[in-house]
């Protein structure tokens, strides 16, 4: 039996493209991009499996979902700590919640990885927007399974929705946060830090960054570090290198990892009280150097509702009716007066 194409209104929902866009793709009329008609063609698909399997299953229990972790330690180990504080919780909605971490592994490992998941329901996807995982996540959709990215986006045909906070507001608070650290017009020299390519989450903070920096403080100076790999060693060598050529920087945003190897940078040269440090996640490394005096503002998020929003995503996936494409949640800003009280921070070691 031929299938019947699904309801306009929901490709539009799906896709956020116009109805007239949608209909000359439908009708193979020019002016259509082929990136355009890709994600009209996944919107489809998506829409009559989803059709399928709420018709098969007419229930959510006993699915299967894996969340794929391309980080650093400290927080590849914070989503592996988070999920297990949330396994009772997943299970009594009947779903089983399955964490792979890949640290320090290539971007072809991580495709590998993700292409061994054929059999999983759905995938909670934290990686590189790098080319072989977005293809990677673009076959397992394509075979009916939900794709759900957090806290780093993915390209919207590689996946069904994004779950996280935004990121570009994420670097104009850091922009601002360290522009009113400093005398109004004052010369600072400030230093933005990444990872070397492909986290859409780095790029985003880039941007905020450097447009508020732009905006509302163009007397700063902004140097640039790339370090290579989201690590405490790279990051340590990278901030050691900063240090050799500007040993009085006056402040630091990181929008990567490594926050540890930063801090010992710091330290090494007297830096920590002088340099104002800005980094992201709040985890037991971060939670160390904020309380030893490293670190000045944490950038955060709940990610117990992340992971449980992106449970929900989904689940609205599979039973096809998905509301959102981008599900954004608040920004959280940490300071040494304002930490949570420890026992609220799930981990699995804690090292005082």
């Amino acid at each position: 039996m031929k299938r019947s194409r699904p309801p306009l209104k929901d490709i539009m929902r799906l896709t956020g493209l116009s109805r007239a866009t949608i209909d000359r793709a439908l009708n193979g009329r020019s002016g259509v991009q082929a990136k355009t008609q890709a994600l009209i063609n996944a919107a489809i698909q998506d829409l009559t499996l989803s059709s399928e399997a709420k018709h098969r299953a007419g229930s959510s229990r006993g699915r299967n979902f894996v969340c794929v972790v391309q980080a650093g330690d400290a927080f590849a180990q914070s989503i592996v700590d988070q999920c297990a504080a949330l396994a009772p919780e997943f299970e009594r909605r009947g779903v089983a919640l399955a964490v792979i971490p890949c640290v320090s592994v290539s971007n072809e490992q991580v495709a590998e990885t993700i292409l061994g998941q054929a059999g999983a329901d759905g995938l909670i996807v934290i990686a590189k927007n790098a080319p072989p995982i977005a293809n990677a996540t673009m076959t397992l959709r394509a075979g009916g399974a939900a794709i759900v990215a957090v806290q780093s986006d993915l390209d919207f045909i590689a996946r069904h929705a994004y779950v996280g906070i935004d990121n570009r507001v994420a670097g104009q608070t850091a922009g601002f946060l360290m522009g009113r650290g400093f005398p109004p017009e004052s010369a600072a020299q400030v230093a933005f830090m990444v990872d070397t390519v492909y986290y859409r989450c780095h790029e985003e903070r880039e941007m905020g960054f450097r447009t508020t920096i732009r905006q509302r403080f163009p007397w700063f100076s902004v140097v640039d570090v790339v370090m290579n790999g989201d690590n405490d060693q790279a990051a340590y060598r990278a901030i050691s290198a900063l240090l050799e050529e500007h040993p009085d920087i006056d402040g630091l945003y990181n929008t990567a990892g490594g926050n540890e190897g930063v801090a010992k940078a710091l330290r090494e040269r007297g830096r920590i009280g002088k340099t104002i440090f800005i980094a992201h996640e709040y985890n037991p490394a971060t939670e160390r150097q904020i309380r030893a005096g490293a670190i000045d503002f944490l950038l955060t998020q709940d990610l117990g509702s992340v992971l449980r929003q992106a449970v929900d995503c989904l689940e609205s996936v599979l039973e096809g009716n998905l509301h959102s494409q981008q599900i954004v949640v608040p920004l959280e800003i940490i300071c040494p007066y304002s930490l949570p009280p420890r026992d609220t921070l799930v981990m699995s070691r804690f090292v005082a």
